[in-house]
């Protein structure tokens, strides 16, 4: 997310240059909104200098300003206002990522920035034009936070880069061309045409989840990769198709939670796809590997794009279009002769023979012992797997309705007062 609003730091053309808005009525109601916001966000400033600043939820409070203001900046097409709210977006995003305000004049910065804002918010609305120039406060911030923000954009995709091993460098002896599976005409037609542009319309309450999202997903997507590439040496491992499906389902879960759909609409079909696989209806072959593996690397890059505040461009019909119709690479899709009964992790077979009186030949009884494990029925491992897969969307909406609930407290006891 830094990595797209680094631009913020950078001295525009317009920074300098007169801006004069048309008046309306939206204008007039949309600037008075944003006074008030202003004044708010110095209100608590001095808050985010306090330790409990995070678990009270003002770091996440000035991360949603921040975004509600370049919003409305692009709106109303100011491009004083878009700018100074992308440049707060970063200081606060900035905020987040370090835990404190405290580093590299940050919470100067911020206070600096927002009266600056102020001031030409009240310009436009008395005079619907300004020529207060921002430049000052950009250059300010670019000396303060340039080197900081580098290094944390840095450290950020090292970190992705480790997350999401490459999957030729682990696999150098696979083929990069998969044959392609034998489609309709039209199913063709369907793959190739062009997707349009998913727009993010994530709800302002959940704009503060993004990186949260963005975490989750990119851990989720990794050890999905390296469960598949565990899975090619080991297909009929029912512990790791399970894991899989588990990774995929939370995954499906957090992008339905902030309305990314086309990660939504992705991760279904896999998942869809996968629950085939643990009853028994589909065998894991080498191609639904594949498959699998090119669906977490698209939504691995659809990830990055919400990351990036959007909008997703990354395609996903042709893919979708594979898991519905031949996820194995061949002309079916269900599997008519039963597939090989999916091993359980340990397996120990003790053969005792017995001689009884008269016999001639010992009567040979086999037992199976399971070691560590029980016997569950499908129906309630189906619901302790979505049970623990929620536990990740549960625990981002109680952050969320935490930060609201302050939020609201706040509000009250200042209406008391």
């Amino acid at each position: 997310m830094l990595e797209s609003l680094k631009s913020a730091l950078e001295e525009w053309p317009s920074d300098t240059l007169q801006e004069t808005l048309s008046p309306t009525p939206e204008l007039e109601a949309i600037v008075t909104a944003l006074i008030a916001k202003t004044e708010s966000i110095l209100g608590y400033i001095p808050e985010l200098d306090n330790s409990n600043a995070d678990y009270e939820g003002l770091y996440d409070t000035a991360y949603s300003d921040s975004h509600y203001i370049s919003g409305f900046g692009r709106i109303i097409d100011s491009k004083k206002i878009a700018h100074l709210g992308m440049l707060s977006e970063l200081i606060t995003e900035g905020g987040r990522q370090l835990q404190t305000y405290s580093n590299h004049s940050m919470l100067y910065l911020f206070g600096l920035l927002i009266r600056k804002l102020q001031s030409v918010l009240e310009d436009l609305s008395s005079n619907k034009t300004t020529n207060i120039d921002i430049s000052d406060i950009v250059n300010e911030a670019a000396i303060y936070l340039a080197e900081p923000i580098s290094g944390l954009i840095q450290k950020f995709q090292q970190k992705r880069k480790n997350r999401i091993p490459n999957k030729e460098l682990l696999r150098p002896d696979k083929p990069k061309k998969i044959p392609r599976a034998n489609v309709s005409k039209s199913d063709s037609q369907d793959e190739d045409r062009i997707e349009e542009e998913e727009v993010l319309n994530i709800p302002a309450d959940k704009v503060g989840l993004i990186s949260d999202f963005c975490e989750e997903a990119w851990e989720s997507l990794q050890a999905s990769e390296n469960l598949l590439i565990e899975l090619e040496n080991n297909p009929n491992s029912s512990e790791l198709v399970n894991e899989l499906f588990r990774a995929v389902h939370t995954v499906k879960g957090g992008a339905r939670l902030i309305e990314v759909r086309k990660i939504e609409a992705l991760s279904h079909e896999l998942e869809t796809v996968l629950d085939s696989v643990r009853s028994g209806k589909l065998t894991l072959n080498s191609k639904l590997i594949d498959l699998a593996l090119d669906c977490i690397k698209r939504i691995g890059k659809i990830t990055d794009e919400v990351a990036g505040r959007g909008p997703v461009k990354t395609p996903i019909n042709d893919l979708v279009q594979r898991l519905k119709s031949d996820p194995q690479g061949k002309d079916t899709y269900i599997s008519f002769d039963p597939p090989p009964k999916l091993k359980p992790k340990k397996e120990i077979d003790l053969v005792e023979n017995s001689k009884e009186t008269g016999a001639s030949e010992p009567t040979k009884v086999t037992n199976v012992v399971r070691e560590d494990s029980i016997k569950v029925s499908a129906e309630k491992l189906d619901s302790v797997l979505n049970t623990s897969s929620e536990v990740y969307i549960t625990r981002i909406k109680l952050d969320n309705d935490q930060r609201l609930l302050t939020e609201a407290l706040s509000k009250i006891e200042t209406d008391i007062t």
